[in-house]
């Protein structure tokens, strides 16, 4: 009788130390989820923004049609103007 309470002890702090665990783990799961998506999206935004700065560095607007072009055109390709590129 003396070595089955320890043993039972044992097995019923194993189960909770296990349960424990085991909710751990899930919980830990989501929040892994949770940071990946916030970092894809906040990478997303970086990128964007990367390639917004190099499309505004790179692009100007016709004055007479208002078209985006390229600064290194000498002719907007919409209207036929000539670009001054300063």
């Amino acid at each position: 009788m003396f070595f089955i309470i320890p043993i039972i002890f044992f097995v019923i702090f194993a189960i909770i130390v296990v349960s424990i665990a085991i909710k751990g783990f899930k919980h830990a799961k989501n929040l892994k989820n949770l940071i990946d998506n916030d970092g894809v999206n906040s990478l997303k935004d970086v990128f964007s923004k990367i390639n917004d700065s190099i499309v505004e560095a790179t692009t100007t607007t016709c004055e007479y049609c208002g078209s985006k072009i390229e600064k290194s055109e000498d002719k907007c390709p919409n209207c036929g103007a000539s670009i001054n590129n300063k």
